[in-house]
């Protein structure tokens, strides 16, 4: 339940935040192919951070090392995430959704070394600032409200997938 949880938290954050930087960049594109105020690969990616964190955190007991393997990993592990969103959502529906070509070191459409480092310093935020929060805000609200979150979301994607095949 509490992975389930922090997907629909992270996936509805994932579509505040690129809403808000698309604002202030003056960026004209939806965030995320969904009909409702989510964008699942924030929910995906995150949900790996926070395991990622879990795994080291078992493994080694200096706070530094373990921020510093996290922000290793999950830079790599979010790129990976955010390079098959990107050939999932071309390869299905023929969008490209993202495109890093006019990016300073870009390496194809998807990925961007400094995007890169971009999550894997959010990873590292995540953890120490909103993880905590996040983790009270779950005990506190009801599991029923995250699940019928969760099918919503889970409702809206078939929608939204059945939708980008019609078009």
């Amino acid at each position: 339940m509490y992975y389930i949880s922090c997907f629909v938290i992270y996936s509805i954050l994932g579509y505040i935040f690129e809403t808000i930087l698309f604002f202030i960049f003056n960026i004209n594109i939806e965030s995320g192919f969904l009909l409702g105020p989510w964008t699942i690969i924030y929910g995906f990616g995150f949900l790996i951070v926070n395991y990622l964190f879990c795994l080291i955190k078992k493994k080694f007991n200096n706070k530094y090392l373990i921020y510093i393997l996290l922000f290793i990993i999950s830079t790599f592990s979010l790129s990976l995430v955010e390079l098959i969103g990107g050939l999932l959502l071309e390869n299905f529906f023929g969008v490209i959704w993202w495109n890093y070509d006019n990016y300073f070191l870009h390496i194809g459409k998807y990925i961007c070394i400094w995007i890169s480092f971009i999550w894997g310093f959010l990873a590292i935020i995540n953890i120490i600032v909103f993880k905590p929060f996040f983790d009270i805000l779950i005990k506190l609200i009801p599991r029923n409200y995250f699940i019928l979150l969760f099918f919503i979301l889970l409702i809206d994607f078939i929608l939204s997938t059945i939708l980008h095949i019609i078009l």
